[in-house]
């Protein structure tokens, strides 16, 4: 989780850093939890630099824990902490907001006003973000004309998420499954190579004069 966390954060997009250094002053450091997050778990599939970190991480999950068994347990228990990770930073930042009405007034004020140096374009243009945004102008809009039911709400919102997370996590158990059978592989290769070893190794110093041998001076 670590390397991913790691690694996404390094190579988030554009758009992301915007909205990081938007709203920072009220949500600090939850908010970079929570969007690095957001993309490492549910960043589209075409993106060849997500997709490498998300592969790579299961490889080395799978090529510790030796089995593919192992693999798939590690790669579930990691997406799930990654969930865990966004979920509960998500909560704190929520409840940080509705306790404090010093906080929402800031909120407000940044959201009416965007600080110099964030563009928006590139925040609707972000990978996930953005889609997300404009499914949701969508939806508001298709409510204006009559259309406002949930299958509406399912198809041009949610969708586009569910799908992106099921073809990561696929992604993830697939490719721990195979670094876990390689690790499999590997692993008692390196054992038997051990053993080999140590049976060529020299024995032990002989003492520098036997028992039955005299001293001359």
């Amino acid at each position: 989780m670590a390397m991913i966390f790691g690694l996404t954060l390094m190579f988030l997009p554009e758009g992301y850093a915007m909205l990081i250094t938007w709203f920072n002053p009220v949500f600090g450091v939850n908010l970079t939890i929570i969007l690095t997050e957001f993309y490492a778990l549910l960043g589209p599939y075409d993106d060849l630099i997500h997709i490498s970190i998300l592969v790579g991480a299961a490889l080395v999950g799978g090529l510790i824990a030796g089995s593919g068994k192992g693999g798939v347990a590690v790669a579930i228990s990691t997406l799930f902490f990654g969930f865990l990770l966004m979920a509960g930073f998500g909560v704190l930042s929520a409840f940080t907001v509705m306790s404090n009405p010093t906080v929402q007034a800031q909120l407000m004020s940044l959201i009416t006003s965007p600080p110099a140096g964030v563009d928006i374009i590139a925040i609707l243009s972000a990978p996930v973000i953005g889609g997300l945004v404009d499914s949701l102008i969508t939806f508001i809009l298709s409510g204006f004309g009559g259309g406002f039911d949930i299958s509406t709400l399912i198809a041009s919102i949610l969708q586009p998420i569910i799908l992106a997370l099921i073809i990561n996590v696929i992604i993830a158990l697939i490719t721990g499954a195979v670094g876990g059978k390689i690790g499999g592989y590997i692993l008692p290769k390196k054992e038997k190579l051990a053993k080999t070893v140590e049976k060529k190794e020299s024995s032990p110093l002989e003492p520098m004069f036997k028992p039955d041998e005299g001293v001359s001076i």
